[in-house]
């Protein structure tokens, strides 16, 4: 379920990537958590630290000593409007104007991002949001 802290999490992560910070503080709710877990696990953070009200997320850092720089483009679901996709619209966009990201989408099978929902479990479903890396 698309929420409000999922969007402010959003939010926060886009501006402490601008800002060049190395870390920022996000609200916990389980859905932040499993977003942060597929950051993880692609690479586009360093790690997360989970406490009892907050999450502390440590963006990735250059050998300059500076986070790197990545654009959550657009929030696509709302929780006003959500958005279904199915697996020849989520191809048709994914593979646009040599897109460079993934979209993040949520399944049956979890939170995936658009090359495992098109290649490896073949499944479509919510979209959330687009990220350019």
């Amino acid at each position: 379920m698309l929420s409000y802290n999922f969007a402010n999490l959003v939010c926060r992560l886009h501006v402490a990537s601008c800002k060049f910070l190395s870390e920022t503080k996000v609200l916990y709710s389980l859905m932040n958590l499993r977003f942060l877990v597929l950051l993880t696990k692609e690479g586009i953070i360093e790690g997360f630290r989970v406490f009892n009200e907050f999450i502390i997320v440590f963006l990735k850092r250059n050998i300059f000593n500076y986070s790197f720089l990545f654009k959550f483009s657009k929030l696509i679901s709302t929780p006003g409007k959500r958005q279904y996709w199915s697996l020849v619209k989520l191809y048709k966009n994914f593979s646009y104007k040599n897109f460079s990201g993934f979209f993040v989408l949520s399944t049956n099978k979890g939170l995936l991002t658009s090359t495992d929902a098109l290649l490896k479990y073949r499944t479509a479903g919510e979209i959330l949001l687009k990220l350019k890396i």
